[in-house]
């Protein structure tokens, strides 16, 4: 049968770079720790989870798109699998903040699901320098209202998203769907003029001549 588990979970300078397995196509990593005390009953896949976390120089970033979040340092409540979020704050280093309300239900603990909606005024979601990994880069300012829900790797955002003046950012386009010639086929027609027959042109001068 399936395993059980019941017991109390000490979290003691947990690293959250662990989490990062579950990021690992979203292109964002976690990194910092967690401290608290979680009670889990239940299967080992599906447990009843209740408690309390606080995070501890969190930070959720990018290095491809260019974002480095510290996380909110609150403790956080989890009920019945069910951990909440009260305008909770990601703040960038210009210490703007942006604040997720909404839940993240823990109860399939390899498929966790969200829902949070997001509100962010004159949010910088962009603010770096190239790097040699980077998609994105410069600075993007936003006024952002969405909501996001769905598992980590597949997340469904919907809202309003307006960018603001004084943004100058830059998205390099890698293996696009333009970047062969078999995929313009449709769209373009090469021809190598080399390859057309050759007509002859009169010699004007040898006909004169005549």
């Amino acid at each position: 049968g399936k395993g059980t588990f019941n017991g109390t979970l000490s979290l003691n300078s947990l690293p959250l770079s662990i989490a990062n397995a579950f990021l690992s196509d979203t292109h964002f990593g976690l990194k910092g720790n967690a401290n608290g005390e979680l009670k889990m009953q239940g299967s080992l896949t599906a447990p009843d989870i209740n408690g309390n976390v606080t995070l501890n120089e969190a930070h959720l970033y990018s290095n491809v798109y260019g974002t480095d979040f510290t996380l909110d340092g609150r403790t956080v409540e989890i009920k019945n699998s069910l951990l909440s979020l009260d305008k909770f704050r990601l703040t960038t280093s210009d210490n703007v903040p942006i604040t997720l309300d909404g839940d993240i239900n823990l109860s399939q603990l390899t498929r966790p699901y969200l829902n949070i909606d997001i509100v962010g005024h004159n949010f910088p979601v962009v603010n770096a320098k190239r790097k040699s990994e980077s998609l994105l880069y410069g600075k993007l300012l936003t006024n952002i209202v969405a909501n996001v829900h769905g598992s980590p790797e597949h997340l469904i955002a919907r809202g309003k998203l307006t960018v603001l003046d004084n943004t100058d950012v830059t998205y390099l386009l890698n293996n696009t769907p333009l970047s062969s010639e078999s995929d313009l086929s449709d769209l373009v027609t090469f021809t190598n003029f080399a390859d057309t027959v050759a007509t002859a042109v009169p010699d004007e001068t040898a006909q004169s001549s005549n």
